[in-house]
């Protein structure tokens, strides 16, 4: 188990209550497909997947349930998995091959949803127990605001200093969004970077962003390395001769892989669930620790190498600050934009939503 402690069996069903009434949607009849990878791989326990295979059950779904394999990247989504979504009216990954797609529209009717319970002890927390309909508002009020305004600007300690201008968002509303629903609410939809310029402070790792797998998938960092960005393109790094010449390598190696432009900086991301944790070092698994660190507002990442969302390589910046429009939505890594009086008044009106005002700050770092 890898969480510290084993969640009480009530914590469990409510969190797996969460995801099939308020995220899902399931109703009685409904035939629910539950795509997961095999525990043995060590990313995903059994107990989470299984305790929403029983409430499915329990609450009239027919459940289907398949093991798949793990894949190198979006192209290779197995036909089988296709097959049986064409047959659901609702599909819930447990396993990275859900994460891999979420940038791609997949075909069938079904609802398709992400789940980040990578094992009971996340499944039995807050993070999985916040209201899911108050953290859906939430997300669509925070999206809402960032297409209204009209320029960012992030800062953190160890120097990094860029802004950008938000581009008008497009007549169709046809935004580059996630193609599955989040489960819990982590993040939003990414900020382009087209306009982005300044430096941003590398630190600890330049790592994968999930999206396709290759070798090496990280690299380590001795000290800050700083990307020197002009409209959203990196211009130079600065920093130790060493460490410069890895980053340098590490950007032209992925990109050479896969033939794509090394330099561009794509968009930026950071996380709305203040009870987003990790109970063991990042560095022991930085695959793992990546797949779910996303959703807390104590990190920052952009989607670098790449001219799609979420790109190759990710850039890691911890308890940075936003400012939208001149005013802090996120402020040394507390999600800020929670304290405004309309959305405090909606949080204290809903049941079970203190705890987004009681930030976890364990994240393995």
């Amino acid at each position: 188990m890898n969480a510290a402690s084993a969640p009480s069996q009530a914590a469990l069903d409510t969190g797996a209550l969460n995801l099939l009434e308020n995220c899902v949607g399931l109703s009685a009849g409904d035939t629910v497909l539950i795509v997961r990878e095999d525990s043995v791989h060590g990313y995903y326990d059994d107990i989470a997947p299984t305790c929403i295979e029983h409430h499915a059950r329990r609450l009239g779904g027919r459940v289907e349930t398949m093991v798949t394999p793990l894949i190198d990247g979006p192209d290779d989504f197995p036909d089988t998995v296709r097959s049986a979504m064409e047959r659901a009216d609702h599909t819930i990954f447990f396993g990275r091959l859900g994460d891999q797609v979420r940038f791609v529209e997949l075909s069938g009717r079904c609802t398709k949803t992400m789940c980040y319970a990578l094992d009971q002890g996340f499944l039995g927390s807050a993070f999985c127990a916040l209201p899911h309909g108050l953290m859906e508002e939430l997300k669509r009020r925070l999206e809402a605001a960032l297409d209204a305004a009209s320029d960012w600007r992030i800062t953190c300690p160890l120097g990094t200093d860029v802004s950008g201008t938000f581009a008008p968002p497009p007549p169709d509303g046809d935004h580059e969004d996630f193609s599955l629903r989040l489960f819990p609410v982590t993040t939003f939809r990414p900020v382009p970077c087209g306009s982005m310029t300044g430096r941003v402070a590398l630190s600890q790792w330049l790592m994968a962003t999930g999206n396709r797998t290759y070798s090496p998938n990280e690299m380590m960092l001795e000290g800050p390395v700083f990307a020197l960005i002009e409209n959203g393109r990196v211009t130079g790094f600065d920093g130790a001769k060493s460490e410069v010449e890895k980053v340098r390598a590490h950007h032209d190696l992925v990109g050479g892989m896969f033939g794509i432009d090394p330099d561009l900086v794509h968009s930026w991301h950071v996380g709305i669930n203040p009870q987003t944790f990790y109970p063991r070092p990042a560095a022991g698994d930085l695959e793992r620790w990546g797949g779910i660190s996303f959703g807390s507002p104590r990190y920052l990442h952009f989607h670098t190498c790449g001219d799609y969302a979420p790109g190759e390589i990710c850039w890691s910046l911890f308890d940075a600050t936003v400012l939208i429009d001149d005013e802090p939505f996120w402020t040394d890594g507390r999600f800020s934009f929670l304290e405004r009086n309309d959305n405090r008044a909606l949080i204290d009106a809903t049941p079970g939503a203190e705890a987004l005002f009681e930030p976890r700050m364990d994240l393995g770092v």
